[in-house]
């Protein structure tokens, strides 16, 4: 077990050890304009100046009327500031902060109109969203390392905001590879012994050195990876045939 994991198990002779993601994007890096924060503290700023303004989000407070809300669902947003910040997605106050001294009301959660059918969607959608927030706000963020008996590194994913979803994930990778492994394995016997030529095996997945790849995660150091076999972005390349050879 790696002295810097935080939690360890082992799998079918693999072992998986679960780290702090150190490196972990906020959840504005991403620059989606579908669904987004904006908000407006001198302890907290978040904005996506190409759309909105503080004098948008002052308008719409005050008036609850602007041109941005024919395009977008908007939600309004309290944030609890004290040393730290917490976001809940909503006009009300926080049980620990009854006064309100500590609460500010700056903030705004937009979620386009093209994106989501309904207004209730979006408001789920907007409540992940500050989940997400509060979750990188408080350092939850976390990756797995599969390692073999030789303590190798076989596969590494990070990004996650719960442990037992790295976990579960991790095992899922353990188990793709191994049965792919054994697809490989049975058909190369029954190749060897019909007489046939071996020749690679197509096998429709993104791999990292014989293991699936998350598409939706980012690599340790916070940069989107790229596909091994078309060399483009593994989150736009959409999934394709690709050539495997034996590999065990």
């Amino acid at each position: 077990m790696k002295n810097d994991s935080i939690e360890h198990t082992e799998y079918k002779g693999y072992d998986i050890n679960i780290k702090q993601d150190e490196n972990a994007l906020s959840p504005d890096e991403d620059g989606d304009d579908e669904l987004f924060l904006v908000h407006y503290h001198r302890d907290f700023q978040i904005e996506r100046t190409k759309i909105v303004s503080k004098d948008d989000v002052r308008q719409i407070y005050q008036t609850g009327k602007h041109p941005l809300l024919k395009e977008y669902y908007v939600f309004r947003v309290a944030a609890l500031i004290h040393g730290g910040v917490t976001l809940r997605l909503e006009s009300g106050g926080f049980a620990e902060d009854s006064s309100g001294w500590d609460t500010s009301h700056v903030g705004l959660v937009f979620a386009e109109k093209t994106g989501f059918t309904s207004k209730v969607k979006a408001e789920n959608a907007a409540r992940s969203l500050i989940n997400m927030w509060n979750s990188w706000l408080n350092g939850e963020s976390y990756g797995y390392e599969v390692s073999g008996g030789d303590g190798k590194i076989n596969d590494a994913v990070w990004g996650y905001t719960e442990t037992k979803d790295a976990i579960e994930d991790a095992k899922s990778a353990i188990d793709y590879h191994l049965n792919e492994a054994k697809k490989q394995y049975s058909k190369m016997v029954k190749d060897i012994t019909r007489g046939v030529k071996k020749k690679p095996i197509p096998v429709k997945s993104h791999l990292r050195n014989g293991w699936p790849v998350r598409q939706h995660r980012r690599n340790k150091s916070g940069k989107r990876e790229r596909c091994e076999q078309c060399g483009k972005f593994l989150d736009v390349c959409g999934g394709h045939i690709g050539e495997q050879g034996y590999g065990i």
